[in-house]
C-alpha cells in the first residue's frame, strides 16, 4: 500500500491535491508564457540585422513563482518510480518481504551468483569469473555508485533503447561486464530468472534530479491538456543506497498483463524473453 502523499508522474490523479490546485490556478498565466517563448524564440532565430533583440518574457516571473511553490510542495512528497531489471521468482520474494532493492555491493554480488549456483543454474566456472572483481560501495569495480536507478515517466518505458538492457541479462550491466565476451556465459545470464518492472515510492528530497521535477510536471500537466508545452516531460533519476521493503509497491514480470500496459508503445527488438 503507498504512503500518503505518494504519486506517480503518470497518473495525474494521483497528485496531491495541493499540486492540482497550484497548476489549475495558474493555467492561463502558464499558457501565456509558452505563446510568449514560441514568439521570442521566433524573433531570436531570425537574422540579427532584422531587428533588435526581444524582451524577456513577461510571463516568466510568475512562472518561476509557480515552480517555487511547487518545491514547496514536493518536499514532503513521494514518487512512484520504477526500476528495470531481471529477476528469478526467490529473489523478487527476497525484495518484496525482506531486503527491499539494493545496490551491487561484493556482498550482494556473492549472495546473488552463489544462490544461482546452488541451484544448478550457473558453473562453478561461470560462478567465479562473474565473481572476480571488487564490487565495493562506490559501484561495481570503481563504476556506477551505490545507487539505485528509476525510471519516473512511461516515455522512457516504453523506448528499448533506455531499458532493454536491464531486461535482457540477469545482474544488470554488472555482472555483464564480468562476463566481457564469453559468449556462453551471456547466454546464461540472459536465460536466468525473467524480466521485472519493479515499482517503490521514494522521497522527493531524495532523488538526485529532484529539482527538475516541479518543470517536469508542468510540462507534462499542459501536454495533457492539450498545449504544445516546450520543455522535456520524460525523467529519470537515481537515489542514494537501498529502497526498504516497505517502500517495494510491486513487482511486475514479464508475463503479467500489466508488464505491457506500463511500457505501452515499446516494440522490443530483439524479442524480450
Amino acid at each position: 500500500m503507498a504512503l500518503p502523499n505518494t504519486f506517480a508522474f503518470y497518473s495525474q490523479a494521483s497528485w496531491p491535491n495541493r499540486i492540482r490546485h497550484l497548476l489549475d490556478k495558474n493555467f492561463a498565466a502558464l499558457c501565456q508564457y509558452e505563446v510568449e517563448q514560441e514568439r521570442i524564440d521566433e524573433i531570436a532565430r531570425r537574422p540579427v540585422s532584422v531587428g533588435n533583440a526581444p524582451a524577456p518574457n513577461q510571463f516568466a516571473e510568475a512562472r518561476t513563482f509557480l515552480l517555487s511553490e511547487l518545491n514547496v510542495s514536493l518536499r514532503d512528497a513521494n514518487l512512484v518510480g520504477a526500476h528495470c531489471t531481471r529477476l528469478c521468482e526467490d529473489e523478487i520474494e527476497l525484495i518484496t518481504s525482506v531486503s527491499g532493492l539494493q545496490p551491487m555491493s561484493t556482498e550482494l554480488a556473492h549472495a546473488r551468483v552463489g544462490a544461482r549456483r546452488a541451484a544448478g543454474e550457473l558453473t562453478e566456472a561461470q560462478a567465479t569469473q562473474l565473481l572476480a572483481g571488487e564490487f565495493d560501495a562506490s559501484g561495481a569495480n570503481g563504476a556506477g555508485g551505490a545507487h539505485m536507478a528509476l525510471a519516473f515517466t512511461q516515455g522512457t518505458l516504453g523506448r528499448d533503447q533506455a531499458v532493454g538492457k536491464y531486461f535482457r541479462s540477469w545482474g544488470g550491466e554488472t555482472l555483464a561486464r564480468q562476463a566481457g565476451a564469453d559468449a556462453e556465459l551471456k547466454a546464461a545470464l540472459a536465460a536466468l530468472g525473467t524480466p521485472c518492472i519493479v515499482e517503490v515510492e521514494v522521497p522527493v528530497a531524495s532523488i538526485d534530479v529532484a529539482n527538475l521535477i516541479a518543470e517536469r510536471l508542468v510540462t507534462n500537466y499542459l501536454r495533457h491538456k492539450g498545449v504544445d508545452a516546450m520543455g522535456e516531460v520524460e525523467l529519470v533519476g537515481q537515489v542514494q543506497g537501498a529502497i526498504p521493503a516497505e517502500r517495494v509497491l510491486r513487482v511486475v514480470r514479464r508475463s503479467d498483463a500489466e508488464f505491457e500496459r506500463i511500457v505501452v508503445g515499446n516494440k522490443w527488438k530483439p524479442k524480450l524473453k
